[in-house]
């Protein structure tokens, strides 16, 4: 993973389902990135703009019910 985005996204944990129609994971992660204080910290749109991932609607103000989406 770090290959295709760097050391920005953390992974949390994941779980293989077995019990459903198609074997499949869940995967839970993180995003973060350097706040003002050179500090990491989870900040996942933050993080998502330095890796080129662009808001759903980037004409509109930025908002919390705006979130980037990514198909990792």
């Amino acid at each position: 993973m770090e290959e295709k985005f760097g050391t920005h996204v953390h992974i949390l944990d994941w779980a293989l389902h077995l019990n459903e129609g198609t074997p499949h994971i869940h995967e839970r992660h993180v995003f973060d990135c350097k706040n003002n204080y050179r500090e990491l910290c989870p900040q996942q749109e933050k993080a998502l703009e330095e890796l080129g991932v662009p808001l759903p609607n980037p004409d509109k103000k930025k908002r919390q019910e705006q979130q980037p989406q990514a198909d990792l």
